[in-house]
């Protein structure tokens, strides 16, 4: 599955960009799509076709891995 690549390849990094797109971004919202990169990647997910299986098999633990530097702008509904 092209999802576990992209979370192997996620795993490695120590700085990962991040973005997300959707339907009121928060706590009632709906992530459409999440953006993530790399150095030398650049990956879009999404998330209405993953579902939470997509969250629960890697993404969790790369979004809430507290060692890693997750770079974003104006994060106030991501952080949400």
């Amino acid at each position: 599955m092209r999802v576990l690549f992209q979370i192997n390849v996620l795993e490695k990094e120590s700085t990962i960009g991040l973005s997300m797109e959707g339907v009121r971004i928060g706590r009632s919202g709906i992530v459409c799509w999440i953006g993530l990169a790399t150095t030398n990647h650049v990956y879009m997910l999404d998330m209405c076709s993953l579902g939470p299986v997509g969250v629960k098999n890697g993404l969790k633990g790369i979004l809430q891995n507290p060692t890693k530097i997750k770079v974003t702008h104006d994060c106030r509904f991501l952080s949400d």
